[in-house]
């Protein structure tokens, strides 16, 4: 089995990590948890005199706003005052999510963040289809900060010697369609026989040479910590997130980048991560 890859963030938030295999196809699987990241600190604790009940209620007219929004956006932030900082949240779907499929996404990573974070002061909570994040610490982490990665199994068809960024096919189509992502998605199969499956997508308020930014550090950072013969791998950092799988290990041969074809046991690790 493919193990986990450790990362860093903010000494502020535990991350739990769930290796469920790899899904491109949203099916029935897009309220899957993928991670989930909790904040050390209560919000009452951040805000001197404030009492639980306030801040509940806070926190709970932030979830109210977005669960709203929801129904007819994929992607939104909101603001709600405090004593003192503002807690700030924000979700995004997938961008092949229905508008009902994006809501349903958005409430079950709702209800994960309720049970899993409490009221911690920042909660991330990444589904196969959207994910969920809040903020009340006063301070923004990069669009490129590290979050998670999985890499598959090694196998001898996801290289093609002298063909691509460290002969791997999942890297050269990742770095292929990377050019064609249209407000902060795209979706496409790569490689004569359509051999690899890629997904890549960007927060959606990222200008589109920022969001390119965040997609090359991801793409660079897979490639170096996943190696050249993955059978699949996702990486996830703090604004955007790229995916591969190879459909068959044997049907890959190289083509150029215009012969892309577009498409518009629970195992957990919990580690308080440092500095």
């Amino acid at each position: 089995m493919a193990g986990i890859r450790h990362f860093q963030m903010h000494s502020f938030l535990f991350i739990v990590l769930l290796t469920s295999l790899p899904v491109l196809c949203l099916c029935s699987k897009y309220r899957d948890l993928v991670f989930r990241g909790c904040g050390n600190q209560k919000l009452q604790d951040q805000q001197p005199g404030a009492s639980s009940s306030s801040s509940r209620e806070t926190l709970k007219t932030l979830f109210e706003t977005l669960i709203s929004q929801s129904a007819t956006m994929t992607f939104s932030k909101a603001t709600v005052p405090t004593a003192t900082t503002p807690l700030s949240g924000l979700f995004q779907c997938r961008g092949d999510l229905s508008h009902s499929d994006c809501q349903s996404c958005v409430e079950e990573a709702l209800e994960v963040s309720k049970k899993k974070c409490g009221y911690s002061t920042v909660s991330r909570i990444q589904l196969v289809g959207c994910y969920l994040s809040y903020n009340a610490s006063g301070f923004d982490q990069a669009d490129t900060q590290f979050l998670f990665k999985k890499c598959g199994e090694e196998t001898s068809g996801s290289t093609a010697k002298g063909f691509g960024f460290g002969d791997s096919v999942g890297i050269e189509a990742l770095e292929a369609m990377a050019e064609k992502v249209v407000n902060g998605f795209y979706e496409g199969e790569y490689g004569n026989g359509s051999a690899v499956k890629v997904l890549v997508q960007c927060e959606q308020d990222l200008r589109v040479d920022e969001c390119k930014v965040c997609l090359n550090a991801a793409i660079q950072s897979l490639r170096s910590s996943c190696g050249a013969a993955s059978s699949y791998a996702q990486l996830y950092l703090q604004k955007c997130f790229i995916s591969y799988t190879l459909k068959k290990e044997d049907s890959f041969s190289p083509t150029s980048h215009d012969e892309l074809k577009e498409h518009g046991r629970d195992e957990d690790a919990i580690q308080e991560a440092t500095t």
